[in-house]
């Protein structure tokens, strides 16, 4: 159907943070929202776009916009005709943010806009003026009560009920509440259960032990060290939406073990060792096709590489083979042979296909 009326915004939600095209699909599916613009294209500024009225004149509509690289915005507009609540407005502003968070957006700014008909709407700047003109009009006078007001179940989980009433509690709209009132929510926001204390324990348990578990790794290797830290940090601030410690380090021997693959079973990860790895890697190598049976029609092509890189990565490969090898930098163990031969096979074959050759 053509949309006859236009539409004017009504809620206008800025974000900051960027977007890659997992996380741009994530929210429009999130949200419901069609498949518009490239992030490619430094032109394309709409993202995504939904009706959202409860009738099909579509009257109200969800879009998403790029501002800039790292700006975005979530805008719900409306025609002239349309009153949206204020308990609608609530309702999107909550949606919106949570679809927000999960992709890593932070909400930096919220603004109603009023309709026409309406002298007064609600905002998220505080005109203090206006603000002792407001009065607390809505049908509920203790928490029980503002449940059905603010759009949750009875029957929700004490989570989320939190989570709606800590999102209300931002907005204007709450600022006349009766002082009964905003004492039970303020109680209700900050107290915390006892299995929810529970759960806090066990994550910031099982961070620490992730931590400790890299300390005593002989690697040491300090990129997973600053991973499990992060894990640790955000435990102890108990961010709502902070992600689970990081798996347990395998115990991995650099004499003994492939550092960089593990190998699964079921979901459980195991170090390869180098002559396992050596023997899938010959496999895989004499299983492959010859180079003229590429077919770049159905996609099948080749890596191809500049003589520089050639001598350079064939020079690396063989410096990677000698220290496989018995000696100062790996040891008297033989464990890394097997697979010194593998790299160094492929080392002379990119090598011989430059001017140096084979020396």
């Amino acid at each position: 159907m053509t949309r006859l009326k236009p539409l004017k915004p009504r809620l206008r939600m800025t974000l900051g943070g960027q977007l890659d095209q997992a996380r741009l699909e994530q929210i429009r599916k999130a949200l419901g929202l069609t498949r518009i613009g490239r992030l490619t294209d430094r032109e394309d500024e709409h993202f995504g776009s939904r009706d959202v009225g409860d009738t099909v004149d579509q009257s109200v509509s969800l879009d998403l916009w790029r501002v800039e690289d790292t700006q975005w915005a979530l805008r719900v507009s409306a025609t002239d005709d349309v009153d949206l609540s204020d308990t609608e407005i609530t309702r999107w502003q909550s949606i919106c943010a949570t679809a927000a968070r999960d992709v890593g957006l932070e909400v930096t700014e919220v603004r109603v806009f009023p309709p026409p008909q309406r002298e007064s709407y609600e905002t998220t700047w505080l005109n203090e003026n206006w603000l002792r003109t407001m009065h607390w009009d809505l049908q509920a006078q203790n928490l029980a009560e503002l449940w059905r007001v603010i759009g949750v179940d009875a029957s929700a989980s004490e989570t989320e009920k939190r989570d709606r009433l800590a999102q209300f509690m931002t907005s204007p709209t709450w600022q006349p509440a009766p002082p009964e009132l905003r004492q039970q929510a303020e109680e209700f926001v900050h107290r915390v259960t006892e299995n929810e204390l529970t759960e806090r324990y066990g994550r910031l348990r099982a961070a620490c032990t992730a931590v400790l578990a890299v300390l005593d790794h002989p690697a040491g290797a300090p990129e997973v060290l600053r991973g499990r830290l992060a894990d640790l940090h955000a435990a102890i601030l108990d961010k709502h939406n902070a992600p689970p410690p990081s798996p347990p380090l395998l115990q991995q021997d650099p004499v003994r073990h492939y550092l960089t693959l593990p190998r699964y079973e079921g979901t459980t990860p195991h170090p390869f060792t180098l002559d396992e790895r050596a023997a899938a890697l010959r496999a895989a190598l004499a299983k492959g096709r010859r180079v003229e049976e590429a077919n770049p029609d159905i996609g099948d092509v080749n890596a191809e590489l500049t003589e520089p890189q050639g001598i350079a990565t064939g020079g690396l490969l063989l410096e990677l083979a000698a220290r496989l090898s018995p000696g100062a930098a790996f040891g008297p163990s033989r464990d890394g042979e097997q697979l010194a031969e593998v790299v160094t096979s492929l080392a002379w074959t990119v090598l011989d296909q430059t001017f140096l050759g084979r020396q």
